[in-house]
């Protein structure tokens, strides 16, 4: 072998030798580098999105608050309240016919009871016992209202007065439009106008099957409209409102439904009434679920903020729901939730106010702790979770921030063979170098060793 190969064989080694060595040493240095840079910014990035939607929900909260504040503390309201609980209990004197009776209750049992079916196939409601329930006054109400309103369901404030021409007619015809327009404008569900005294719910924008009962002894006296109606009739201050999150409510075909209210006070500050909303489910979605524009909020594919009750059930639309639902129904089945939650799921579209949710994220939260960790998502795979508590009128809620941890873990073994990747094409690079340089060298220096040989 000549001296000049031998030069460049023993100088290509250490280089490559140490190259590689270099090029380990490297790899290795990035990989936990990347590692702890990615789960940092992982981390961070969840903390923002779980405070600023926290953010959101609580302003948008408050705009509701202020809302039904403002609108109970007016003079239309205070008038409207006024003329409608005299007009509701001159009604009184009125005798309900059988004529009158039969076709109410026909409306129970087939169009309320059809459409009940049509909402929820895997229930059945006795529509007989409802309408059993009712009080005479509620009836007569009802059957002016309800059962001989000539618009169909979910368009029966479309009635205005009534043919009758009555008191209380009259009173609603000069009311109900204005009432309408501000339920419009602010995207409610429905308005209630509840009498103090009685409980009975003397007016509402729909006119549902709560319209004219009483939420002290009447049908829907457990529900979430009578528990904020008794949460408030004895408030001392005008600005005092209760909350109550979303869950299923019967008169609305057992969709969820929230609300909050606040004191009607008279001129004296004696309450005389309540006024209440039917909450809007669309706006409060529509801040959770980020408008759908997780990616950009860099969400990736698996991420998502939402929102739990104190109840432990959804407040906001699942991510995976929308986007996914095969996906989303075969991980509700393989975390063996009840087959009629599922079933009501699919039906109804939504998640809101029926799926549990009892993660430790949650769970932690509505302890009203703050963390991060990574722990079992609600979809059983494992997810790096941001959470913290969020209270508003007494309610408690978990808002949490999460992402799939082999998304995040993917993205990291990305950045980590990318950084390889140009580990090796550097390294090539310099052997190259290295091995032109022994290869010149090795050749000037045989070159000059041959010449003092011949010399000698």
């Amino acid at each position: 072998m000549t001296i000049s190969r031998t030069l460049l064989i023993g100088s290509l080694s250490v280089s490559i030798i140490s190259v590689l060595l270099t090029a380990i040493i490297v790899s290795t240095a990035s990989f936990f580098i990347a590692q702890d840079e990615i789960e940092k910014q992982t981390q961070s990035k969840l903390i923002a999105l779980r405070e600023e939607q926290k953010s959101y929900t609580n302003d948008l909260l408050l705009q509701i608050k202020n809302q039904i504040t403002s609108y109970s503390g007016g003079l239309t309201i205070e008038s409207a309240a006024n003329d409608f609980i005299k007009a509701f209990n001159y009604e009184k004197r009125r005798e309900s016919s059988t004529e009158a009776e039969e076709a109410l209750k026909d409306f129970y049992i087939n169009e309320f009871a059809s459409k009940y079916r049509d909402r929820n196939p895997t229930q059945d409601i006795s529509a007989e016992r409802l309408f059993s329930s009712l009080s005479k006054q509620a009836k007569i109400f009802q059957h002016d209202f309800i059962s001989t309103n000539p618009h169909p369901l979910g368009s029966k404030d479309a009635l205005v007065k009534l043919p009758s021409n009555s008191i209380y007619s009259r009173v609603h015809e000069k009311y109900h439009e204005e009432i309408q327009k501000y339920l419009q404008t602010f995207g409610y569900y429905d308005i209630f106008i509840i009498d103090a005294k009685t409980g009975h719910i003397v007016y509402s924008v729909f006119k549902e099957l709560d319209f004219a009962t009483s939420l002290i002894t009447g049908p829907y006296k457990n529900s979430d409209l009578a528990k904020v109606f008794n949460d408030t009739k004895n408030s001392y201050n005008a600005d005092d409102t209760s909350f109550s999150s979303f869950n299923a409510y019967t008169p609305s075909y057992e969709d969820p439904a929230a609300f909050i209210a606040s004191p009607i006070k008279d001129k004296n500050d004696e309450t005389i009434a309540v006024l209440a909303f039917q909450m809007p489910i669309d706006k409060i979605n529509d801040v959770l679920t980020m408008h759908g524009r997780w990616k950009e909020q860099g969400l990736g594919d698996s991420g998502e903020t939402y929102l739990v009750s104190e109840n432990y059930k959804a407040q906001s639309l699942s991510r995976s729901l929308i986007e996914d639902k095969e996906k989303y129904f075969q991980s509700l089945q393989y975390n063996n939730v009840d087959k009629g939650i599922i079933n009501t799921i699919q039906q109804k579209g939504t998640n809101i106010g029926y799926q549990e949710i009892r993660t430790e994220a949650v769970s932690e939260a509505l302890k009203g702790n703050t963390g991060y960790k990574k722990i079992t998502g609600y979809s059983g795979s494992e997810v790096l979770s941001a959470f913290g508590p969020l209270e508003f009128e007494g309610a408690k809620f978990a808002i949490v921030a999460e992402m799939d941890w082999d998304e995040a873990h993917n993205f990291e073994s990305r950045m980590i063979k990318s950084a390889s990747i140009n580990s090796i094409i550097v390294s090539l690079v310099i052997l190259s170098i290295v091995a032109l340089i022994a290869w010149r060298f090795s050749n000037l220096l045989s070159s000059r060793l041959n010449s003092a040989v011949n010399v000698a």
